[in-house]
């Protein structure tokens, strides 16, 4: 159940007479009263959480990528062990 007494003074809940106000365009656009409802959850960020979004986006991405490198790091080394000619492995290690 949703406890409203928590929402500000000025915010009431939805009633049946309430549901004309709504409406929708072509592109699914959702309206109220005529003007449209911004639903994008970057519309709600200030400028300096949008930066800190980006920052953290490209930190995993590089954190990602050294997680694959350290992953193919340990399987060369892995396979230069089980002698597979696949690896990359420096010549001296591979006997024949």
């Amino acid at each position: 159940m949703v406890d409203i007494s928590q929402w500000p003074k000025q915010v009431r809940q939805l009633e049946v007479s309430d549901i004309d106000y709504l409406g929708v365009d072509d592109k699914k656009k959702i309206y109220w009263d005529g003007s449209p409802i911004v639903t994008s959850p970057l519309s709600n960020l200030n400028r300096g959480e949008k930066i800190a979004a980006w920052i953290l986006g490209i930190v995993t991405i590089l954190g990602g990528l050294g997680g694959f490198a350290q992953g193919w790091v340990a399987y060369n080394d892995w396979a230069c062990k089980m002698q597979w000619r696949i690896a990359v492995c420096p010549s001296a290690n591979i006997k024949n």
